[in-house]
């Protein structure tokens, strides 16, 4: 299969490489962090890190839902108000979420200062809730073209976060200078993005009720399953009280997602492109997209691998064999788990949100089978294997059926219409765009 480029190639690298990067910058938190809290501390760090990534893909179907409408479209106020709700819904959730477990995992070993996380994860949930509205602006912003805008925003709010949880961990914050920082950071571009969302061409009013119900429904499913199944980890290993081994996997955790975050962020455009590219050419652009997943894992492996070899190598971190072990394991499931992704984002803009429970739902059974004889075992490594084993064994049964029935939906020419259009007689922004330039700062 040879690597063709094409319109939609630009389009993806347009927005993926401005995510990747600010995925990447995140990342830099954990390596400050662990020089600046104790072992326990780092510990509950820790827990914070997996509500940030819970927050961020449990936004209730609201970005997906303003993609799959395709570029070049205004977004109607109403999709807008209720993508706004579902975002800080989904931040609501995790919040509780955390609040009800907080029992399980506090203990007088924490240095924080006290024993209960509760006002912990209330500050964490406030903050995630304003950076899942900074991801809609963001969006509506990507749907409507305004590329540079958008780049701004996604690069711009997590180095600022990073910047100020550095000053607020030297100041002798603590745990606290994770949602501090995230909170101020988010507050600051809210700003702009409520400024750079101002003009007339890019939100438009409905006459009518556009329902969100379906497809929110179907990606919070599916999505609630992937917290499940990536996230639970951390949790259980730490109702184990093992904090070195929560504290080293972790680390390790971090550092071997860094990859398929990269990859999973250069396609995440393929949910607008299902809309906007041919139908007949779906099936090829999924395979397409799926080899050229794989390859850059390949490469990821090296940077993975080598990034933590050279920060062992300065001292930034010191390893053991528990962060080599979770490293290389991490790898495996997720340059495995790669190939299932471009397939769910194209269904996902062709209608069907909840395609990818067809794995998650079985993953999850299979890996709780494994975590429940971790505990009773009292053995932290079969927490590991248990998830490896799943994703591994799932992701290849869904990229099967996916392909095939991407194929049979392009070919019936059966798209749902579920994703929100606007109503103005000219739907799309081709002449606001001419007239400003797509992304104009």
């Amino acid at each position: 299969m040879r690597f063709r480029v094409g319109k939609e190639d630009g389009r993806l690298l347009r927005t993926g490489v401005p995510t990747i990067i600010g995925n990447l910058l995140p990342g830099l938190i954990p390596l400050v962090a662990i020089n600046h809290l104790s072992t326990a501390d780092y510990a509950i760090f820790a827990l914070l890190t997996t509500m940030m990534a819970a927050a961020g893909m449990l936004d209730l179907g609201a970005a997906p839902f303003i993609l799959s409408q395709g570029y070049g479209r205004s977004v109607c106020r109403a999709v807008l108000i209720r993508a706004l709700i579902m975002a800080g819904s989904g931040a609501l959730l995790v919040l509780m979420a955390a609040v009800a477990l907080s029992p399980f995992v506090t203990g007088s070993s924490t240095d924080s200062g006290n024993t209960s996380l509760t006002p912990l994860f209330a500050f964490m949930g406030i903050a995630l809730a304003g950076r899942s509205w900074l991801t809609v602006c963001g969006t509506v912003l990507q749907v409507s073209m305004n590329f540079n805008k958008r780049t701004f925003i996604t690069i711009g709010q997590p180095v600022v976060q990073v910047v100020l949880t550095w000053l607020l961990l030297r100041q002798g914050r603590g745990p606290y200078a994770i949602p501090m920082g995230l909170a101020l950071s988010v507050l600051i571009f809210l700003i702009f993005a409520g400024l750079a969302m101002r003009h007339p061409s890019l939100i438009t009013v409905c006459t009518h009720r556009h329902s969100a119900a379906r497809f929110s429904a179907g990606r919070t499913s599916a999505v609630a399953m992937g917290i499940v199944l990536s996230q639970s980890d951390r949790w259980i290993l730490s109702s184990m009280h093992d904090w070195n081994f929560v504290a080293q996997f972790d680390l390790a955790n971090k550092i071997g997602l860094l990859p398929i975050v990269f990859v999973m962020s250069l396609f995440g455009g393929l949910v607008a492109e299902a809309r906007t590219s041919p139908e007949h050419q779906l099936g090829t652009l999924a395979r397409r997209s799926i080899l050229r997943s794989v390859v850059m894992m390949g490469f990821g492996w090296f940077g993975a691998i080598g990034g933590a070899l050279l920060l062992a190598r300065l001292g930034v971190i010191s390893p053991n064999m528990v962060f080599w072990y979770s490293l290389v394991a991490t790898l495996a499931w997720s340059t495995v788990n790669v190939i299932t992704g471009p397939a769910t984002l194209l269904l996902t803009g062709m209608g069907r949100p909840a395609a990818e429970l067809v794995y998650l739902v079985p993953a999850v059974l299979t890996a709780s089978g494994g975590w429940a004889l971790a505990i009773h075992l009292n053995d932290p490594r079969l927490v590991v294997v248990a998830e490896l084993t799943a994703v591994v064994v799932w992701s290849l049964i869904f990229v099967v059926y996916a392909l095939a029935r991407i194929d049979r939906i392009a070919s019936s020419g059966g798209l749902a219409e579920t994703g929100p259009k606007a109503l103005s007689s000219n739907s799309t922004l081709t002449d606001a765009i001419s007239v400003r330039g797509s992304g104009d700062m």
